[in-house]
């Protein structure tokens, strides 16, 4: 592969194939230059969940915080889960007392021990790295990621619905 000013070109492979898988591989592995976070793009891991995960990572969702970023107003910018922080991807997604709740109990049920996380990030690598099995691995970042997804449509209920989503449902 090389740059230009352009952008670049891509070389087929060994055996003179051009291949997705292939050219995904030569991206992830000069993400230095693209600036991105890497998350797993499992095939198990609906695609529409995989890409709320990719926006999340990247603190692109519509939240209370990107969109006064933006110059649109927000009437409340107050974690509607909680009440008690200012909306963000890291706040509703990992931070906020019902996430923490929900998420122990997920992690109780994978066998794996508490932990603590900080940002969205290091969630989903820690689900990317967790485990030398790689089927297991795959299994946990189906799990947290889907867990992620029903967070956020819980979130969604709430603001949109008004509909408060008992922990119960969004761990089943």
């Amino acid at each position: 592969m090389s740059y230009s000013s352009v952008g670049f070109r891509f070389t087929p492979n060994s055996d003179g194939v051009y291949t997705v898988g292939s050219m995904r591989r030569i991206i992830e592995s000069n993400t230095e230059f693209l600036n991105v976070p890497l998350i797993r793009w499992d095939r198990e891991i609906p695609l529409k969940v995989r890409c709320f995960v990719w926006r999340a990572v990247q603190y692109r969702l519509h939240v209370a915080i990107n969109l006064e970023r933006r110059g649109i107003s927000v009437q409340n910018q107050l974690c509607p889960l909680c009440d008690a922080a200012t909306e963000s991807e890291d706040h509703i997604l990992i931070n906020c007392s019902s996430t923490k709740v929900v998420r122990e109990w997920v992690l109780k049920w994978c066998g794996i021990p508490s932990r603590q996380f900080a940002t969205v990030s290091e969630f989903t690598d820690f689900a990317a790295a967790w485990c030398q099995c790689p089927r297991k691995r795959s299994i946990t970042c189906v799990i947290f990621f889907c867990l992620l997804w029903q967070i956020w449509i819980a979130r969604n209920n709430k603001t949109f619905k008004n509909l408060g989503t008992p922990l119960v449902v969004v761990v089943g």
